[in-house]
């Protein structure tokens, strides 16, 4: 007697999608148990394992190439002695300095600051402080010999106005000389810094990095004993 249970390998309705799940399910249970251990080696595992890849290259400063390196460490070293400002940590700077030439170099730029891409430094008529004898490139609008560096060197200092002061910011003039007034300002707050706190300002060290680091965590103890209470 028939019983009109027919097997149909496919049919379209409202089990399908359960029928796709089940050969999936069953796929997955076979490649695992004959394959388990290649399919581990190559990531694809169910499981979190982390996956040691050898990429084979070289320590970032160790890929670094002279002239890279040359452009931020004279940038820094002049908006640091012209300007009294720091926009570069100095530990990075003084690790850059003992570049040597590398075995592998990385290609075009690797510095994610926007002077770094030629589009954007000729867009600002940018010469930096590592172009030998710049001045002579740059034409300001005066005819005062000098000063001509001030033309580039505005550019740099605008793009990193969170390293001014904010009292030397508002004071800052956009006229030929400023340099020297820029200079006076940051004296001046030093000065002022001294007088209202009682302690020297000065660039980064190993010495402030401490200092700042334990008045963060004194601060943030602060804090969490006021939001206890």
């Amino acid at each position: 007697m028939l019983s009109n249970h027919l097997l149909e390998f496919f049919a379209l309705d409202q089990a399908t999608p359960l029928q796709f799940f089940a050969i999936a399910g069953i796929f997955l249970l076979v490649a695992s148990t004959l394959f388990g251990d290649y399919l581990n080696q190559w990531g694809f595992s169910m499981q979190q394992k982390e996956i040691e890849v050898d990429e084979d290259l070289p320590n970032f400063f160790k890929a670094v190439r002279l002239s890279q390196a040359d452009e931020v460490v004279l940038e820094a070293q002049n908006i640091k002695d012209n300007y009294g400002i720091e926009i570069e940590d100095p530990r990075v700077i003084e690790r850059l300095d003992e570049t040597e030439m590398p075995k592998r170099s990385i290609g075009r730029t690797p510095w994610y600051q926007v002077l770094s891409n030629p589009e954007y430094s000729d867009a600002f008529y940018y010469i930096g402080a590592f172009v030998e004898e710049r001045e002579k490139l740059i034409k300001d609008a005066d005819e005062e010999e000098g000063n001509d560096c001030e033309q580039s060197d505005i550019i740099l200092i605008l793009l990193n106005l969170g390293a001014i002061p904010d009292e030397v910011a508002k004071s800052f003039d956009f006229r030929s000389g400023f340099q020297a007034d820029f200079l006076v300002n940051m004296k001046k707050h030093q000065d002022n810094f001294y007088k209202e706190h009682g302690v020297k300002w000065g660039h980064m060290t190993e010495e402030t990095i401490e200092r700042y680091l334990n008045f963060k965590h004194l601060k943030q103890g602060v804090d969490n004993q006021r939001v206890k209470s």
